[in-house]
């Protein structure tokens, strides 16, 4: 996702004799209502790994009503009396467990389910919920999941939102592969994840099937519905590209998808073969003020489709669904890769300098906000200085007539004469401008805060001027390789680069993801002035 806008588990396994049975019964326990991520401690759920989601639905767009049924194919981690998926969905009216009705209970965005007898560890089983009327909104940082604006419906929402629309395990740390087979009248289109298997006309509406080859968080499964149109372009090795736009977007937005084929072979040479079988994006009519990098299929806002937002989300192809989190800490693993994307797609179309020019202002601004969290340095400034260094840590979010109207004065010459301590209480600038973050361990409110995206992006920026080029863009890709499709925490990153480059690195990402101060680039001259 753009800024505009775990699996650490530790499960106890129970020591259980083999199959189905009393013996087994009698020690069967309910799988965990969370699977472990201690920022987010009810998302996801433990006891079983999900395998496969067959979601079938009927969609009434206008009256923003479905008709589904979800199938979830899993295997049991322990023996299971009972487990949870997470869903905030309409009134379901029935599930079965392997053809055979279970009991259910909801509370919250919790769904409990009680199998007729116990699921040992290790066996397959198969879960149909069946449910119709209008789906849920989540309340996360970015979008709320299921969406519906006019004729038009589309899922955007990070960290929750599939809990919405389907009953899941809602946690990135247990990917599955996805079958979406979705029904609507016409003149509606579907665009979904992976590749579109067929479209079946049923005279007034039409089926589109769509699944994936490779699996997929929840909350990256995309789903746009409306009146679409659709180009199609081949990438490296033909690569299917496929772009779909809804009908009021214009052509100069539509353009900034244009240089996808070139951008995919420019992070191929960087990050090693590109890891899915489609790609492309989905822009929405609405102005959302982000982009979302949903899998195979990314989804923008029709504010969003600069070609930098263009670059960041198909940047995340291989950081954060490739390579995905094991817990939500890690977030700088998603969101300060995709930024040094970014840059690394500047530095190819504009060259070393311009790429250069785009760390020092994020520098800039990071040292501002650096200088802003430093209360005793603060003690020492007027009024004038403290007004100058905020409009350097948010460019563009304040302006300097707002904070002069705020302090009730008209000139730079009265600014002088007043302290910045006071100043800072009229400003009434919002908490998180003045709390320090270490991105490494943001805490769940500040997952999305700026300073993930740059400082992250500065992060590696700085281990590449470190490593050199060879052993830094060894290290990303043997990361990409080694972790294909599959959940990551910081620590797998730093280990392997420090065994690509035979270096002890602990104190280098400590420095940039576990303290407060920001550290200086000598190579680029940068540090922060105390």
């Amino acid at each position: 996702m753009t800024w505009s806008s775990v699996r650490w588990i530790v499960l106890a396994f129970v020591v259980c004799a083999v199959g189905v049975g009393p013996a087994a019964a009698q020690v069967a326990t309910p799988g965990s209502e969370g699977i472990g991520d201690p920022y987010f401690p009810l998302m996801g759920n433990g006891g079983y790994d999900v395998q496969h989601y067959t979601i079938e639905m009927t969609v009434d767009v206008a009256g923003n009503r479905v008709d589904a049924t979800t199938t979830v194919e899993a295997q049991a981690t322990q023996d299971l009396a009972a487990f949870a998926l997470d869903f905030s969905g309409p009134p379901i009216s029935r599930i079965d467990i392997d053809s055979k009705a279970a009991k259910h209970d909801r509370s919250g965005g919790e769904l409990t389910v009680t199998p007729a007898t116990p699921l040992a560890s290790g066996s397959d089983f198969t879960v149909t919920i069946a449910y119709a009327g209008r789906p849920g909104h989540g309340e996360g940082p970015f979008g709320g999941g299921w969406t519906a604006e006019r004729d038009e419906i589309f899922v955007f929402g990070e960290p929750t939102g599939p809990e919405t629309w389907y009953p899941a395990n809602a946690h990135p740390a247990d990917k599955a592969t996805y079958t979406l087979e979705i029904t609507v009248s016409k003149p509606y289109e579907v665009a979904s994840i992976g590749t579109l298997q067929r479209t079946t006309d049923n005279g007034d509406s039409r089926t589109f099937l769509w699944e994936t080859r490779d699996p997929a968080a929840g909350y990256l499964v995309p789903l746009h519905i409306g009146e679409l149109d659709e180009t199609t372009a081949a990438g490296p090795g033909g690569l299917p590209i496929r772009n779909y736009f809804a009908d009021a977007i214009p052509a100069a937005s539509r353009a900034s998808f244009d240089r996808l084929p070139d951008m995919i072979a420019c992070f191929e040479s960087v990050f090693g073969p590109y890891p899915f079988e489609a790609y492309g994006a989905t822009v929405v009519d609405q102005a959302l003020g982000a982009a979302l990098e949903t899998q195979t299929l990314s989804t923008h806002g029709r504010d969003a489709t600069a070609q930098s937002v263009v670059a960041h989300e198909l940047a995340h192809q291989w950081f954060g669904n490739s390579v995905g989190l094991e817990r939500w800490r890690d977030i700088w693993l998603n969101e300060g890769f995709a930024t040094y994307g970014e840059w690394l797609w500047t530095e190819h179309t504009r060259g070393a300098a311009a790429r250069d020019e785009q760390v020092r202002r994020w520098y800039a601004v990071l040292a501002a906000r650096d200088r802003l969290h430093d209360r005793a340095a603060l003690e020492q400034m007027n009024a004038r200085e403290l007004v100058d260094l905020v409009l350097a840590a948010f460019p563009g979010l304040i302006s300097e007539e707002d904070m002069r109207s705020r302090l009730g004065v008209k000139s730079k010459a009265e600014l002088e004469r007043r302290s910045a301590s006071e100043a800072l209480e009229q400003l009434d600038l919002p908490p998180p401008a003045l709390q320090p973050v270490t991105i490494g361990d943001p805490g769940p409110d500040s997952l999305f805060r700026g300073a993930v995206y740059g400082r992250g992006g500065l992060t590696l920026h700085a281990l590449r001027l470190r490593l050199g080029d060879e052993l830094f863009f060894q290290t990303l890709q043997t990361y990409t390789e080694r972790y294909r499709h599959a959940t990551v925490t910081t620590e797998d990153f730093i280990a392997v680069a420090e065994q690509t480059s035979g270096q002890d690195l602990d104190a280098f990402f400590d420095a940039w993801l576990h303290q407060t101060a920001l550290p200086p680039i000598p190579e680029l001259g940068l540090e922060v002035e105390r």
